[in-house]
């Protein structure tokens, strides 16, 4: 996985800052400007919607929608708000959007397997590997998902994506100081679920280890 980096810092890497790269490719029809705020967009995007879909296939598939949604609509960026800002608002979307289909389909299939024997193909334990990673990942999936939307979200931009406030507040439509007591809250949750769970040193955030 490509190393994570300081929020603003990938704007002067891969081919100049991100708004001489949007005007590349809106005026000029420069794909390999796209191409280029991708790869450089990429790995936090990819990291968000991990943390909003934990089913891989499901991330990936909102992954490449937020791709095609950021190449049809580039050229209505006006730039009232970060670009990073405008992607990751596309990224909530997409990802609320799938989780809303997903949800249907899911009723959907329960009602039609409610009609047929349990015939389950999967065995019923699988290969582990690293088994202490993947127990504190799944808790701490666990606890974001008890905190809830945008909660969750705001907790993570912020404290492992390095979002400001002003920049939480335009992704999901909310007032700062409504962003704040919110943030303050959710840390607050956030550790009594995983000192609940047994976590060693609950008051530092899974992704600060």
């Amino acid at each position: 996985m490509p190393e994570a980096r300081l929020p603003g810092e990938a704007e002067e890497e891969g081919g100049g800052p991100d708004l001489e790269l949007v005007r590349r490719f809106v005026e000029e029809g420069d794909r390999m400007a796209f191409e280029a705020l991708a790869r450089r967009h990429l790995p936090s995007m990819r990291r968000f919607l991990a943390l909003r879909l934990p089913d891989p296939a499901e991330a990936a598939e909102a992954e490449q929608e937020v791709l095609v949604r950021m190449f049809r609509s580039l050229a209505a960026f006006r730039g009232e708000s970060g670009l990073r800002t405008w992607i990751f608002r596309l990224c909530s979307t997409a990802a609320a959007d799938l989780v809303r289909n997903r949800a249907r389909d899911r009723f959907r299939l329960r009602r039609y397997a409610r009609a047929l024997p349990d015939m389950d193909p999967r065995p019923e334990d699988e290969p582990s590997y690293d088994l202490e990673r993947r127990e504190r990942a799944a808790k701490t999936r666990e606890a974001l998902g008890a905190l809830g939307e945008p909660d969750a979200s705001l907790l993570y931009l912020r404290d492992a994506e390095g979002f400001s406030v002003e920049e939480l507040s335009s992704v999901f439509g909310l007032r700062e100081g409504t962003v704040k007591s919110r943030l303050s809250r959710a840390r607050g949750r956030m550790r009594g679920l995983l000192e609940g769970e047994g976590e060693r040193n609950p008051g530092r955030m899974p992704w600060e280890r």
